[in-house]
């Protein structure tokens, strides 16, 4: 089943199998409302499934034939096809597409799950205004959170991390069916991503001053990158960098624990992009010295 179809009939079978998967997907999120994140960390894989083994001409009918079905069936309730369907096709869609053209999966995986986080924004107020509702309030009385200090500035860096769960999912689970491509991953794409760490990074400082939401967002995806810097360090087992990286995460520790009456919440946490800071210049530093030997 999982192989790249050929034929027009290959293809309008598999989408409609998808496709019925969604609607089922739909059914679900509305009997259990609270199983909605579970949903919609699962519906981008499925997309990227379609776009990642058929023929890209053929993906427009299988999104509107989602779509379709879905309002259809959700006659009741659209806000499913809105808020997590629409979402998830033009995600999955970006994925699948991205791998089969051999980007880096850092970059892919960056990439498509800003898209995601983006397009939850923008579809949110469209959900309010249709339903008459205030849909992050639904959710946070849903996960009864609503109660908790300072808990709407961590709503746009909770929404990202659902985002980026989501694309590792389809990733983790989509990493046989890359090999069928010859999905090679580009290391020269790779030089760059602690540079983007380092822009990530600066960021949080003027925005912890603008928007504490901002500077947790920006912070995550400098963590994203800091995650899979360490990754690298301790699989080519290069000791320097690891000690000085070590070292830059248990300063960042101290700084919250010792400046946490001072720097008050919500910006204490903000207090660990140090050990960002120092995981990426160093890294910087030792891509521009090995580049300047050789």
């Amino acid at each position: 089943m999982f192989k790249e179809k050929e034929t027009l009939l290959q293809n309008m079978a598999f989408m409609a199998i998808i496709a019925a998967i969604d609607i089922v997907m739909a059914i679900l999120s509305a009997l259990f409302p609270v199983a909605g994140v579970f949903i919609m960390i699962l519906l981008p894989f499925f997309s990227a499934v379609v776009a990642l083994l058929c023929k890209w001409r053929y993906y427009p009918i299988y999104a509107i034939a989602a779509i379709g079905v879905s309002f259809i069936a959700m006659a009741w309730n659209a806000s499913y096809t809105v808020f997590y369907l629409l979402p998830s096709l033009l995600t999955g869609f970006l994925f699948g597409v991205s791998f089969r053209k051999k980007m880096h999966p850092t970059y892919a995986l960056l990439m498509t799950s800003i898209v995601q986080c983006a397009m939850t924004f923008v579809f949110i107020p469209l959900i309010d205004f249709l339903y008459e509702v205030n849909t992050i309030e639904q959710f946070l009385f849903w996960f009864k959170v609503s109660d908790i200090p300072y808990i709407h500035e961590i709503v746009l860096p909770f929404v990202y991390f659902i985002s980026l769960v989501q694309m590792v999912f389809s990733y983790i689970v989509l990493t046989n069916e890359l090999k069928k491509f010859h999905y090679e991953e580009n290391y020269l794409w790779e030089t760059f991503l602690p540079t983007f760490g380092f822009v990530f990074t600066l960021l949080v400082i003027p925005c912890s001053f603008i928007s504490t939401a901002f500077a947790y967002f920006f912070m995550m995806l400098a963590l994203f990158i800091g995650v899979h810097e360490l990754v690298q360090i301790i699989s080519k087992k290069e000791k320097v960098i690891a000690i000085i990286s070590g070292a830059g995460i248990f300063l960042s520790i101290v700084l919250v624990f010792s400046l946490y009456q001072v720097v008050k919440m919500p910006h204490t946490l903000l207090l660990f992009n140090s050990a960002n800071l120092i995981i990426f210049v160093t890294r910087i530093v030792y891509n521009l010295r090995r580049k300047q030997i050789c």
